[in-house]
């Protein structure tokens, strides 16, 4: 955990220290993966057509059988007019989660290799649509490389519609 920190540190220096960032924001998400209940922080270019998103998820015991807790890593590229009010957008994160002791980030050696793909982390391809310029409501959907990687090699009884999920949020801008 301390090597992502630092690594999330390292970004936000260049990123800031560079005059690349010229616009930060704030993020109440759920869903996608993240988390039913989430904030983040959004660092934006001058551009607008490209953002990196750190966000901290929680799914309770209720929802999920047990409490989650996670870490998402989000870079979106706007795909349409960046100024325009309505924007579709395209991008990939990383997924950590931080929850058990049954989360893991290398295949422990008593399983065959590719047995199972590691637990404490996985890339979330992503698109959707967005509406606002200061403030701004969005809905994506999402899914982790793991399940598409078995629906595309037709491995279990795994469909489109236990691949994708969804996600829906309200990006502030805090500067």
């Amino acid at each position: 955990m301390v090597s992502m920190f630092k690594l999330i540190l390292f970004f936000l220096l260049i990123i800031t220290g560079k005059g690349y960032a010229t616009e930060f924001t704030l993020i109440n998400h759920t869903g996608s993966y993240s988390g039913a209940l989430t904030l983040g922080l959004g660092i934006g270019t001058d551009s607008k057509s490209y953002r990196c998103e750190f966000i901290a998820g929680y799914t309770p015991a209720t929802l999920a059988g047990e409490d989650l807790y996670s870490l998402t890593n989000k870079h979106t590229f706007v795909l349409t007019n960046p100024r325009s009010p309505v924007r579709l957008f395209s991008g990939l994160g990383v997924v950590t989660s931080i929850h058990d002791d049954d989360t893991y980030y290398k295949l422990p050696s008593k399983y065959p290799r590719k047995y199972y793909p590691p637990t404490g982390y996985y890339f979330l391809p992503y698109f959707g649509i967005e509406i606002g310029n200061a403030t701004n409501v969005y809905f994506e959907v999402a899914t982790l490389d793991y399940y598409a990687e078995l629906m595309a090699r037709g491995e279990g009884e795994i469909g489109p519609h236990e691949v994708f999920t969804y996600g829906f949020g309200l990006r502030s801008r805090i500067n």
